[in-house]
């Protein structure tokens, strides 16, 4: 009858928003693999770093680095454990290897893990040799020596923390010193202090580009 045939169509479409409600309510609590900092966050061409992932979310498992240049390719580490016949891998800790011929740039990093793959986060190419700040380093005092024409790759990790470094330069020298945060995914907004050898404020440069 029409009405039964109502009935039946009225009960089959409620089926179907149960179903989709469920469906919809199961994808929502999947987790979203995020990948929010590396240390460091790039390298020189030519030359392997290890790399570690210090910032992540639901990124379980990270056994893979995938970027968009097949230059450049990762290798998880793996250490001996008592117990272990064979060598196991290293939490959140890579090798990753940069071709000579890779251009000069920014590339995009993802992470993979249980959850899928994650987000891109930038990873810097470049041409000049490229070190690690040294803890502690918080004061003129205990300014670490950098060579002018490198790259150094440090943390900020809290709001009182400072980064000192000291190199050497002549009269007349033209010394470029220049601070990338915002153009490379991070969210520090970095202030540039320079000194001269008594200690005294030479220079003092922010949000020159962007909050670089």
């Amino acid at each position: 009858s029409p009405r039964n045939l109502a009935r039946r169509v009225w009960l089959a479409f409620l089926a179907l928003m149960v179903t989709s409600l469920c469906l919809a309510t199961t994808q929502a609590q999947l987790p979203t693999a995020r990948l929010m900092a590396t240390q460091p966050v790039g390298g020189q061409q030519g030359t392997s770093v290890d790399l570690t992932i210090t910032s992540s979310a639901d990124l379980d498992g990270a056994d893979r680095l995938w970027f968009n240049h097949p230059g450049i390719t990762a290798e998880q580490k793996k250490q001996q454990v008592e117990g272990q016949e064979q060598p196991q891998p290293v939490a959140n800790s890579f090798t990753v290897s940069i071709a000579s011929d890779v251009p000069p740039g920014n590339y995009e990093m993802r992470a993979e893990g249980t959850y899928g793959v994650s987000n891109p986060r930038t990873f810097v190419v470049g041409d000049r040799p490229e070190t690690s700040e040294s803890e502690p380093n918080n004061s003129l005092e205990q300014a670490g020596t950098v060579e002018i024409g490198s790259v150094v790759n440090g943390v900020i990790g809290a709001a009182n923390d400072m980064d000192c470094f000291r190199f050497k330069a002549t009269a007349g020298q033209r010394v470029i010193i220049a601070a990338w945060a915002e153009r490379i995914d991070s969210r520090l907004d970095a202030t540039l202090e320079l000194f001269d050898p008594t200690g005294s404020l030479v220079q003092l440069n922010r949000d020159w580009d962007g909050h670089d």
